[in-house]
C-alpha cells in the first residue's frame, strides 16, 4: 500500500493596538494530496557573486515552497535574474509553479543557513 501524503498551508498576519485587532488576515489552503517533496537545510557560502540553483531532490515541479533563513539573502524562482531580498530571520511562503529555485548570500562575513520545504 502506498503512503497517503497531504499538505496544509497556513499563514497569518495580525496587527494589534491596545489589545484590539487592527488587521487580521489568514491564508489557509486545506489538505492537498501531493506525491513529491523535499526538505533541506542549505548553508550558503559568504560573498556569492551570483545566485546558485538549489537541487530540488526529485521534485520536478513544485506547487508550494516554504523557506526560512537566519541571514539576509536573495531568492529567485524560475530564473536567477529576478531576485528579491529576504531579511535576516525572514521567511517566504509561495504557491505556484516552482521548477527552479535560486539562492544568494551577499554577506562578506556570515554564512546563511536556509531551511526549505518544496512539495508538488
Amino acid at each position: 500500500m502506498a503512503d497517503s501524503l497531504s499538505r496544509t498551508l497556513r499563514a497569518r498576519v495580525r496587527l494589534i493596538r491596545n489589545g484590539a485587532d487592527l488587521y487580521d488576515q489568514v491564508f489557509y489552503d486545506p489538505d492537498i494530496v501531493y506525491t513529491e517533496s523535499t526538505h533541506q537545510r542549505v548553508v550558503l557560502a559568504t560573498n556569492m557573486s551570483t545566485p546558485s540553483e538549489v537541487d530540488l531532490a526529485g521534485v520536478e515541479t513544485g506547487g508550494a515552497l516554504f523557506l526560512q533563513t537566519d541571514r539576509a539573502i536573495n531568492v529567485a524562482v524560475g530564473t536567477s535574474i529576478a531576485v528579491w531580498p529576504v531579511a535576516e530571520n525572514g521567511a517566504v511562503l509561495l504557491t505556484g509553479t516552482i521548477s527552479h529555485l535560486y539562492l544568494q548570500n551577499e554577506s562578506t562575513t556570515n554564512q546563511a543557513t536556509v531551511e526549505l520545504v518544496v512539495s508538488d
